[in-house]
């Protein structure tokens, strides 16, 4: 959608880090999400079993 022109990042707001023609701040973002929901999940299992 980027290369497209339908949306884009402000440079006033993310640092002068692109990866793609991306911040990097977006890559950091899908990297650390999915490990937090993982991690979330594992922590319920972990002190939950029975649900």
């Amino acid at each position: 959608m980027t290369k497209a022109g339908v949306c884009g990042f402000n440079p006033r707001y993310h640092s002068a880090v692109l990866i793609f023609k991306l911040p990097i701040e977006e890559w950091l973002f899908f990297i650390a999400v999915p490990f937090a929901s993982i991690f979330l999940h594992d922590a319920f299992v972990l002190y939950f079993p029975q649900l």
